[in-house]
């Protein structure tokens, strides 16, 4: 590092030429301007408050699934913009002065929970793909579901069934919501576009309550049950949404 007391401009910030300014310890300073050889390579460590994920390398061989992961991630909030994520995960972002757009916070909060959760990490394929019940279409304060005891599907019908007990702030008032999330199909996976399909519609009928610990949904028929998951979260009367549980349709 070379070390100056002054310059003609004052102290050197950013890149000038092939020299970079820099202040260590108090001490104005350049270095030359180096790029890294592998971007790529440069390891990265989260730490999580649920335990999802610790200790993520970002290493060469993964780019091809934090790729992967980001479009699957984005290519979801953006299709779903109007009726999932300004209500629910812009909302949080506003009232919590996160700084950060809605669908941004989506990226990061479930990246950390899918890159870990690969079998191996060598690529992005048919037999190697996250575990989307990791994934979190909501989020919140509110008091979530202890569990989604199950979702069955049949003839374009998914059955939710949850339990009703609250510990916390949630009430057998709050209204409740699902979803279903197709996961990517062959073609997609092979053509390393994970772009799957999440389904958002409302319940069959008047507004199912949490209380109600059931209620149906309509998605296309023809799907496989193999190849959905499903998620249950609710809201209050002040629009305070809770975290999403999901399980694997049967």
């Amino acid at each position: 590092m070379a070390k100056y007391t002054g310059s003609p401009w004052g102290q050197l910030r950013g890149k000038l030429s092939s020299a970079v300014g820099l202040t260590w310890k108090s001490v104005d300073g350049a270095r030359m301007h180096v790029v890294p050889r592998n971007p790529g390579s440069i390891s990265k460590h989260l730490a999580s408050r649920d335990n999802c994920a610790v200790g993520v390398e970002f290493a060469p061989k993964q780019m091809n699934i934090r790729r992967a992961v980001f479009a699957m991630l984005g290519y979801t909030g953006r299709m779903n913009l109007k009726n999932w994520i300004h209500p629910i995960w812009e909302w949080y972002c506003d009232s919590h002065n996160k700084g950060i757009t809605g669908i941004n916070l989506l990226i990061k909060e479930n990246a950390r929970r899918l890159y870990n959760s690969f079998a191996t990490n060598s690529k992005f394929t048919t037999t190697n793909l996250p575990t989307y019940t990791l994934m979190q279409v909501s989020t919140g304060d509110l008091e979530a579901a202890s569990s989604l005891t199950s979702a069955v599907y049949a003839a374009g019908t998914v059955t939710f069934t949850w339990p009703t007990a609250t510990y916390g702030n949630g009430t057998a008032g709050d209204e409740a919501y699902a979803a279903v999330y197709r996961i990517p199909s062959a073609a997609d996976v092979a053509d390393y576009k994970p772009y799957g399909w999440l389904y958002t519609p409302a319940f069959t009928g008047a507004p199912i309550l949490r209380g109600a610990g059931t209620g149906t949904i309509t998605i296309p028929a023809g799907l496989l049950a193999a190849n959905l998951v499903a998620y249950i979260f609710f809201a209050d009367s002040c629009a305070n949404y809770s975290p999403s549980v999901s399980v694997q349709v049967t």
